[in-house]
């Protein structure tokens, strides 16, 4: 049985198997020439079940940002070590401890006022919950390097 290509023209439908899209549009898969898998081609799918193209722009930003998130770490890690943290990240590490020790309206002697009145950053409350995982100061640090690559 012969089904139209895209192109209108016939194609086998052994050798060429079509997806189709929501809209009802058919897509070939990616491939090159002689039915062999085009250069780039990944076995993870995108959109409507098309496989996804790793381009060399995806891998060079890849690695500038995995690039970026070792500086960042390794910059923490050194600040950490050394104890060069300003008086905000003790505000957030009291807060983040007391939040993850059970006290969900943590008052900050660092600042002299509650927490939560400190610009309503209320994304400690979930990150608490990975406090009681590993308590240590540095996770915010790790948490806050993730956020900026991300």
């Amino acid at each position: 049985m012969a089904r139209s290509s895209p192109s209108g023209a016939a194609a086998s439908s052994e050798h060429t198997h079509l997806a189709a899209e929501p809209g009802g549009v058919a897509v070939e898969p990616a491939t090159g020439s002689r039915g062999r898998r085009a250069e780039g081609w990944s076995p993870t799918a995108g959109p409507a079940g098309r496989a996804v193209r790793t381009t060399a722009f995806g891998r060079v930003a890849g690695a500038l940002l995995g690039a970026q998130l070792a500086l960042l770490l390794s910059l923490s890690a050194a600040l950490y070590r050394a104890g060069a943290l300003s008086i905000d990240f003790a505000a957030y590490d009291q807060a983040w401890w007391l939040l993850s020790h059970g006290h969900f309206d943590p008052f900050s002697s660092v600042l002299g006022i509650p927490f939560v009145t400190n610009n309503g950053e209320l994304i400690l409350w979930p990150a608490s919950l990975l406090g009681r995982l590993w308590g240590s100061p540095f996770l915010l640090l790790v948490l806050q390097d993730l956020a900026l690559v991300g």
